[in-house]
């Protein structure tokens, strides 16, 4: 009888294991809030309530789309050998090599 009793409450607290070591939501309204990096919070915030509204996180989101930080024009710069404004496969293959460098280091 105990040896039952103890199979059915390990099965069970097993099964409940699995039930909760589930991925993490990729649903915007229910993932956990991450601490605003102070650049952007400098830069995007502009209430200065120490948050990002929705009109903060749509200028954000524009932002990046234009890419205001100018992370392509470096990249390119760096990378476009042949200076002819965009990156060839050898050259991006490049780029690859160097930041799975920089990550292995």
């Amino acid at each position: 009888m105990k040896t039952k009793t103890l199979i059915v409450v390990v099965t069970s607290l097993g099964l409940a294991g699995v039930t909760f070591a589930q991925e993490p939501s990729r649903d915007r309204k229910n993932r956990v809030d991450r601490p605003i990096p102070p650049e952007i919070l400098e830069k995007f915030d502009t209430n200065k309530d120490g948050k990002l509204d929705e009109s903060e996180r749509q200028a954000m989101r524009e932002a990046h789309r234009k890419n205001e930080g100018g992370m392509d024009k470096r990249m390119l710069e760096r990378f476009d050998k042949d200076g002819d404004g965009k990156l060839s496969e050898e050259e991006k293959e490049a780029m690859k090599a160097e930041r799975k460098a920089k990550h292995e280091a």
